[in-house]
């Protein structure tokens, strides 16, 4: 009976740890400041996110997501992201944002 306890303690250890193993998600929070004409922007804006491998020029790695509606107040804003998993290992990352009024126009 004793090497059953064991044989138990070691297994609810091994479930505990996997659990511990899954770490972070791949959301994650982003806080920006947007203007408007030079003025800190207040209003409700869709805004959209596109992960892109180059700075100029480069191929989307993920996106576009869009967060809409968001409220943005004296020109701040948060907002969570997620694109998924393996977006941001290894190679550098840029991250394009997209703004319009809620629901009008295209993304500037």
């Amino acid at each position: 009976m004793k090497s059953k306890l064991k044989l138990d303690g070691l297994f609810l250890a091994l479930l505990y740890a996997a659990n511990l193993a899954r770490g972070q998600g791949t959301a994650f929070t982003y806080q920006g400041r947007l203007e408007d004409n030079g003025s800190p922007a207040t209003g409700i804006y869709d805004l959209q996110f596109t992960v892109y491998d180059l700075d100029t020029g480069g191929a989307i790695v993920a996106g576009p997501v869009t967060n809409s509606p968001v409220a943005v107040s004296n020109g701040l804003f948060t907002v969570k992201l997620d694109f998924g998993a393996g977006i941001f290992v290894g190679p550098a990352r840029w991250l394009e944002l997209g703004v319009r009024p809620e629901v009008t126009g295209t993304f500037a």
